[in-house]
């Protein structure tokens, strides 16, 4: 299953699952939301959805969630991640 590193490469179907599920998901919030990360909120959409033959990046995520009107900010790790002010329904929290 290769990666998927931009939004706009993943398939329209994906593109939107995707999107659909970020509208189901989130809600934007006036501050960034430190206790989700772009990784961590796409393993969950990843767990969630049957798309075995592409595999959705955290950058290709943070994209599809500026394209859904979110804003992103880097976090301080070492790899690539950010915040978003997205709002996390109870069921996404750790």
């Amino acid at each position: 299953m290769p990666n998927v590193d931009h939004f706009a490469d993943l398939s329209t179907d994906m593109q939107d699952a995707l999107l659909d599920y970020i509208a189901l998901n989130f809600k934007v919030q006036s501050g960034y939301n430190r206790r989700h990360s772009a990784y961590g909120l796409k393993q969950h959409f990843v767990s969630t959805q049957g798309f075995p033959d592409q595999h959705v990046t955290s950058e290709c995520f943070s994209e599809a969630m500026v394209a859904a009107g979110f804003k992103r900010k880097r976090t301080d790790e070492s790899e690539p991640n950010w915040y978003f002010n997205a709002r996390v329904p109870n069921v996404l929290k750790p």
